[in-house]
């Protein structure tokens, strides 16, 4: 058991009632941060991440909406806008993320949040690091107007592996509901709709390899689960994080695995000789959810022959940033002996 201040609700001070603590999050109502990750529980339980696992903190971000939002335009690689579906065409899959997207102008639009017109509709707003209203067809102009979080992937040099968690949920909990999306370059990747009652909505992330300039959107609709595109009562809340830490066996919202690029080329990086075996430990950058294939030779280049190679295991699991495999040499030691690793996912 722990022994808790009775004179303070708070004993460690980390933001959370001791009962709570105990109760609910079971988490150490006498430490600020039980698992030792470096960010205090309080903090972990507001913003969604995990006290109770060192490896899920905000250390591992590479953006994030809530904790980075501002009124300008492009800071920390953020920008705000809406989409006006009702002139550009009205395509749900795809959009023109350059054309479609409608980027609140600073002088005009922050008062001091984002916000489309100085009162009353259009509603086309953000309001906060979370809040958001789109506005519907039932209200001026009578247009459908998306709005849009966005982050541009500047921060990279190469194409990169990444988590995109998102987060929708009504904070009026009336009206038909709304609907959250998520666009990669213009391209629908994960989407739900959101009950007008529901005030606690879903996280979810979308795993994609991102490559340096590309734009992600997290779009607010005000089409419900009944698919009225009215804007009545759609006060929500929304926020996306950019996240560099890929979980082992990471996969999509509809269970299709992540394939994660690779941080460099499929090249062989360290090889081990144990003598005692006797064998070969080889070690190659690869990436979760992919298989490989090692392939041995012993005689390539030898004379007129160009040899051939023997395939010794094709269903190679990748652990990780990069994985390690033992080959097993059969004595007699032969004078040369090759490897090769190919990437065989399907």
């Amino acid at each position: 058991g722990f022994v808790t201040l009775p004179n303070n609700a708070d004993s460690d001070n980390d933001g959370i009632k001791d009962g709570e603590e105990i109760e609910t999050h079971l988490t150490d109502p006498l430490k600020t941060d039980t698992d030792n990750d470096g960010a205090l529980d309080g903090y972990e339980v507001a913003r969604f991440f995990d006290p109770l696992d060192p490896d899920i903190n905000p250390s591992t971000l590479l953006a994030d909406s809530y904790e980075e939002y501002s009124g300008t335009q492009g800071q920390d690689d953020w920008n705000y806008g809406y989409r006006n579906l009702t002139a550009d065409g009205g395509e749900i899959e795809e959009y023109d993320s350059v054309d479609d997207f409608v980027a609140f102008d600073e002088a005009e639009h922050w008062r001091p949040n984002w916000r489309l017109a100085p009162s009353a509709a259009p509603w086309t707003l953000f309001s906060g690091p979370e809040g958001s209203h789109p506005n519907g067809t039932n209200s001026a102009p009578n247009e459908e107007h998306w709005t849009i979080r966005r982050w541009t992937a500047s921060e990279l040099d190469s194409e990169t592996p990444l988590g995109l968690t998102w987060h929708t949920r009504k904070t009026n909990l009336n009206g038909g509901g709304v609907t959250g999306s998520l666009y990669v370059n213009g391209s629908l990747v994960d989407t739900l709709s959101i009950a007008g009652n529901d005030g606690t909505g879903e996280i979810r992330t979308w795993y994609a390899n991102l490559n340096p300039g590309d734009i992600v959107d997290l779009a607010l609709t005000p089409t419900g689960p009944d698919g009225n595109a009215s804007d009545g009562s759609d006060g929500s809340a929304n926020w996306l994080r950019v996240d560099t830490r890929i979980p082992p066996g990471a996969t999509q919202p509809d269970g299709t695995p992540f394939l994660a690029a690779l941080a460099q080329g499929l090249q062989i990086t360290k090889i081990l000789y144990d003598s005692e075996s006797p064998s070969l430990v080889v070690t190659w950058p690869s990436g979760n959810g992919r298989n490989y294939a090692v392939d041995i030779s012993t005689d390539l280049l030898v004379g007129d022959d160009e040899g051939s190679w023997e395939e010794y295991d094709d269903s190679i699991p990748g652990e990780g940033e990069e994985t390690t495999y033992e080959i097993i040499i059969e004595e007699p030691l032969p004078p040369r002996f090759f490897i090769r690793v190919r990437d065989v996912t399907e």
